[in-house]
């Protein structure tokens, strides 16, 4: 069993969308095999409440900062990455709230998914949602409190329904196993009203990524939805240990003559040819032979010759000296 999970990946193409909907989905798969192991893929949605052009740029810019802190800090694990990402980004959209127009009325909604391995990481702020497909059934990510469970956050007062409505905001989290076959969709809060969950339900356990989000789109335009229309859906595929390689055979040549020497083709011009080289090679064997001959009896009558002792002197001879009158 291998430890990685492939993913297929299906969402609405542009000329689909109505005009007014300014939902954004970015997704980024890395390539490289040490992004692959530590960060995994990231899938980023964006629910945008409004019509205001400047929240399609504020959620444009968010999925940006988003992406790139994620992928750039080390520090943390997955889940503790992408939720200092999503803070970053509620921070950057906080401080220019004004201009963006968040405090009339509109809002930016993010959640994120990362896939890892085999792990499962999300982390949203607002009502965007996020919903897995195992086996028949179909849960929300992160899964919410139940009715007598109070939301921690709520005690904290760090819970908000849209990026940059706070300066501090805890998102809300959740980490778990993924499994060959799941189905995940990360869709906006207005689409699985309109549509329904059990229609959600059911594209997602019948239909392909891309075939559910197309027939989705379609019941949400037909039951009258208006504005907010975003939908991503992924399917997890298990990816195979090894890959399977041919087995190498040998080459035969197509020609029988492939591979041996080159022969003359005039009759014993090789035979001739060898016999010439052979000669050649005779002969320069003799000249060394020969020389090294040669060079042993000049030595050897050398040896012979009488030569003279050298003969050391017996007196010294004085000089004489004559006076000079």
């Amino acid at each position: 069993m291998s430890n990685r999970l492939a993913t297929r990946i299906g969402l609405l193409a542009g000329e689909d969308r109505a005009l007014g909907a300014l939902d954004l989905v970015r997704f980024r798969e890395p390539t490289i095999g040490s992004e692959v192991r530590t960060k995994g893929s990231l899938f980023l949605l964006a629910q945008v409440t409004g019509g205001a052009a400047a929240l399609g740029r504020a959620a444009a810019e968010a999925l940006e900062t988003i992406e790139k802190d994620y992928y750039y800090d080390l520090s943390a694990g997955a889940t503790g990455a992408i939720s200092k990402a999503l803070t970053a980004a509620n921070r950057l959209l906080y401080h220019q709230r004004s201009r963006l127009g968040l405090t009339h009325g509109g809002g930016v909604s993010v959640v994120a998914l990362v896939v890892r391995g085999r792990e499962g990481h999300v982390a949203k702020l607002g009502p965007a949602a996020a919903v897995i497909l195992r086996g028949e059934r179909m849960f929300e990510l992160p899964p919410p409190p139940s009715v007598d469970e109070e939301d921690p956050r709520v005690r904290e007062r760090r819970v908000a329904d849209s990026l940059g409505e706070a300066l501090e905001i805890r998102p809300y989290t959740w980490e778990g196993e993924l499994a060959a076959g799941d189905r995940v969709a990360l869709l906006s809060r207005n689409v699985a009203q309109v549509v329904g969950v059990e229609e959600v339900q059911r594209a997602l356990a019948t239909l392909r990524p891309a075939a559910a989000v197309e027939h989705l789109h379609q019941l949400f335009q037909i039951r009258g939805g208006q504005g907010s229309d975003g939908l991503l859906a992924i399917e997890l595929v298990e990816l195979a240990a090894t890959a399977a390689t041919h087995q190498l055979e040998p080459v035969h040549p197509h020609e029988e003559l492939a591979g041996l020497p080159d022969r003359s083709p005039v009759p014993l011009a090789d035979a001739i040819g060898r016999l010439l080289h052979r000669g050649g090679d005779a002969i320069d064997a003799g000249q060394r032979g020969m020389a090294r001959g040669l060079l042993v009896g000049v030595n050897m009558a050398l040896a012979f010759v009488p030569r003279r002792r050298a003969r050391y002197p017996t007196s010294i001879p004085r000089t004489a000296l004559r006076e000079q009158g």
